[in-house]
């Protein structure tokens, strides 16, 4: 939810952890879990972090930490449109709505 460029490595952004509430802009959306997102999409870049967090709180690693495995549940909070991780190094994934 920072909008650090995806193939950032980890450390490469202002913040590789996501744990203070950030509010969701206009147009965009918490990613939903899916196997497909996961390959297609988490396992092709590092997130300047090591862990992306789904809209139902899983969180996978990315290229720059156990790519592509569940490391945790339950690591999303929201506060009506804000969201945070319950953890580092970990941030949230989001998209424009579709």
């Amino acid at each position: 939810m920072d909008k650090c460029n995806p193939n950032s490595a980890y450390g490469a952004c202002a913040a590789s952890c996501q744990n203070g509430y950030i509010q969701m802009p206009n147009g965009w959306e918490l990613v939903p879990y899916s196997d497909a997102l996961v390959k297609n999409v988490v396992m092709q870049a590092h997130w300047g972090t090591h862990v992306v967090v789904f809209g139902n709180g899983h969180a996978v690693g990315g290229k720059s930490y156990n790519n592509g495995v569940l490391w945790n549940t339950g690591m999303l909070t929201s506060s009506g449109n804000s969201h945070k991780t319950n953890s580092c190094s970990l941030k949230v994934l989001m998209r424009t709505q579709c």
